[in-house]
């Protein structure tokens, strides 16, 4: 017979070793049984991924459980840390994918703030591995929050930080075409003219 959630919880409760837990959490998973008792294996196997700092296989747990909730509101929860784990991962296309997926399922007054807290994520983490002196990882991070789109200003701002990264890194050429990238109002407004948007 299926176990409920609360016998779920209780049983891993129960577990003093780790790799004993993640057999029961796995075993439940394979099982079929009610979604509740599902999701509460997958995010406790979730957590056990991110205590190993496997941040990838708990992002995956997360975007499963995501799949499996019943409410937009769960759903964009469990996306979002999906997300979150999937950027530690660096795995930038993935967490772009479920950023993407949790804008689709939330309400138009909060999708501003959901964005302005994906780029806020997105900095948080180039920055680490800039204070970590892990230049190359930094200019990859950083290469990708410009793919975002950005007030003219920060994208100015991100463009001079990656020239001062690169001539870190010995890579003038590469220093010089940041610099490059800056946008000018006259740029912008030209670029404007010619987007997608005219096309579609």
């Amino acid at each position: 017979m299926a176990i409920t959630k609360d016998e779920f919880l209780q049983q891993l409760r129960s577990f003093t070793s780790e790799a004993k837990k993640q057999e029961f959490v796995e075993n439940v998973i394979k099982k079929p049984g009610e979604t509740d008792v599902k999701i509460a294996a997958l995010l406790a196997l979730a957590e056990i991924f991110i205590g190993k700092k496997m941040f990838g296989l708990g992002a995956k747990n997360y975007c499963y459980a995501g799949d499996l909730a019943n409410t937009f509101r769960e759903k964009m929860d469990l996306y979002f840390k999906g997300a979150v784990l999937h950027l530690r991962a660096a795995d930038y296309v993935t967490a772009d994918d479920y950023f993407r997926k949790v804008l689709v399922l939330a309400a138009t007054k909060d999708k501003d703030s959901i964005k302005q807290k994906v780029l806020t994520l997105y900095m948080e983490h180039a920055n680490n591995y800039e204070k970590e002196r892990q230049y190359t990882k930094a200019i990859a991070a950083y290469n990708r929050i410009l793919m975002l789109n950005l007030p003219m200003q920060k994208h100015n701002e991100l463009c001079l930080k990656l020239a001062e990264l690169y001539e870190r890194i010995g890579r003038p050429r590469e220093a010089a075409q940041a610099k490059t990238a800056i946008r000018t109002e006259e740029k912008r407004l030209e670029e404007r003219k010619y987007t997608a948007q005219d096309f579609i």
